[in-house]
């Protein structure tokens, strides 16, 4: 069997990370290469230098992420509950002619709800995935908290805003 390479002696891993070339993107000089010369002639990648502090919102995300998760998964079942009594109040006070048909009224509630939970996952994932230090699991949080959120205030502002209409007024 062969031995496997040693590590880089700390002499050596000084002059390694000083030779970091910057990458060629549009970011020129945000981002950095992060492989380092291992002393064989080949590149590997830099191992971690401890913990890094996390920022604020990674904290907070890290801490309220199951909460938030939660509300996540309960709201659009709350916002699609409220959208059905929204439009039996509705129901009830307007005259049939200037009624919302159920139907208009349950496609604007699914394609408000899916347009807007398209945008919440992208947010959400843009939001927690933004740092260097994000795990490989951030897209997670537009999925279960951002985007189901979103969707459930759109359906809510839907129901809200048809329940605000007054019926006619009588001469």
């Amino acid at each position: 069997m062969s031995a496997l390479p040693l590590p880089i002696a700390d002499k050596d891993r000084g002059d390694a990370f000083e030779k970091i070339r910057p990458a060629t993107t549009k970011n020129q000089g945000l981002l950095q290469d992060c492989r380092q010369a291992d002393g064989y002639g080949r590149r590997t990648f830099r191992t971690s230098s401890g913990p890094q502090q996390m920022n604020t919102l990674e904290t907070v995300i890290g801490k309220l992420f199951p909460l938030l998760m939660f509300l996540g998964l309960i709201s659009p079942l709350v916002a699609l509950l409220s959208a059905f009594l929204f439009y039996n109040r509705h129901r009830d006070r307007v005259e049939p002619e200037r009624r919302v048909p159920g139907i208009a009224y349950g496609l604007a509630v699914i394609i408000c709800g899916v347009i807007s939970g398209y945008f919440g996952l992208i947010f959400g994932i843009q939001l927690a995935c933004n740092s260097p230090t994000s795990s490989n699991l951030c897209g997670l949080w537009g999925f279960f908290v951002t985007g189901p959120l979103l969707m459930a205030m759109a359906i809510f502002l839907i129901g809200w805003s048809l329940s605000l209409v007054r019926p006619a007024s009588k001469p």
